[in-house]
C-alpha cells in the first residue's frame, strides 16, 4: 500500500486534530472542576457572612442598637442628657 505525500499530511493533520481536541476537553474539565470548587467556597463564605450579620444585627437590636449607643455615649461626653422629661 503506497501513500503519497498528501495522504500522509492528511493523516498527520487528523491525528494532531484528535490529540488537540482530547487536550482541550481535558483542560475544560479541569477548569470546570476548579471553578466549581471556587464557587462552592464562595457560597460557604457568603453563608458565613450572612450568619455573622444576622448575629450582629440580632444583638444590636436587643441592646438598643449600635447607633443609639453611640448617640448616648456622645451625649454623656458632651454633658447633655437626652432622657430629660421637660
Amino acid at each position: 500500500m503506497e501513500y503519497n505525500l498528501e495522504q500522509i499530511i492528511n493523516m498527520v493533520s487528523d491525528i494532531v486534530f484528535i490529540i488537540a481536541m482530547i487536550t482541550l476537553c481535558a483542560i475544560v474539565y479541569v477548569s470546570a472542576r476548579k471553578i466549581n470548587q471556587i464557587s462552592e467556597s464562595a457560597k460557604r463564605t457568603v453563608e458565613k457572612v450572612e450568619n455573622i450579620t444576622d448575629t450582629v444585627s440580632d444583638s444590636a437590636a436587643k441592646s438598643g442598637g449600635f447607633i443609639s449607643g453611640v448617640v448616648r455615649a456622645l451625649g454623656a461626653l458632651s454633658g447633655t442628657n437626652s432622657n430629660k422629661d421637660d
